[in-house]
């Protein structure tokens, strides 16, 4: 059966950019490509894809180059992915019974204390009691840190003009993309090539 991409544009949707959620990343500083000496990657978790461009966002776990702190977002492009690892995961002891912890838990004898609510004729207001015993939550609480600097650091810039793209490290990807939305505006009818006006050029 086919999906609606594979309908709308005649070939299967490419999955290559696509990675696990969560998995480790060995995620290469772009300014420290050119040093010989000293780290040149950082390891991460892969947390999701910028919108504005090529780049992946990722949460530094482990860090030894000057300027990215751990527990830092940072944005790149370059990565290798270990999708079979997540640092981040928690496990749950096997030990633990829900049976046993429900048991355990005992529950207040007038834990919540509600009177009927009286209606006077003369007023619109409503009297109830309420208790003064508060309702706790037995799940524990995991608190996330993120770390006191809660970072973007966005290193490379995406090209300006068709020039630059053709010109950087990225330009098949570029002319990929360009070629993909060229095809994409041609079918849908959105332009419609036509002839130069008498005397016009296209510079």
């Amino acid at each position: 059966m086919s999906t609606p991409f594979e309908l709308w544009k005649g070939r299967k949707l490419s999955l290559k950019y696509f990675r696990v959620w969560g998995c480790l990343a060995k995620v290469l500083v772009p300014k420290h490509k050119g040093k010989k000496l000293g780290p040149k990657t950082v390891d991460a978790v892969f947390l999701d894809y910028v919108e504005t461009s090529y780049a992946l966002r990722f949460l530094v776990i482990k860090s030894e180059i000057s300027g990215i702190e751990v527990n830092t977002i940072v944005e790149f492009r370059d990565a290798v992915f270990l999708e079979d690892v997540f640092p981040m995961k928690i496990g749950i002891p096997s030990s633990v019974s829900l049976d046993d912890s429900f048991a355990s838990t005992s529950i207040p004898e007038h834990a919540e204390k509600m009177t009927n609510v009286g209606v006077n004729p003369n007023s619109t207001s409503l009297t109830h009691e309420e208790s003064d015993i508060p309702r706790r939550s037995k799940r524990a609480r995991v608190v996330k840190d993120f770390g006191s600097d809660f970072v973007t650091y966005n290193i490379e810039d995406d090209p300006v003009t068709f020039k630059d793209a053709m010109a950087s490290s990225e330009a098949k990807q570029w002319k990929e993309a360009v070629k993909s939305e060229m095809d994409s505006i041609v079918s849908n009818g959105t332009w419609v090539l036509v002839d130069l006006p008498p005397g016009c050029t296209t510079k």
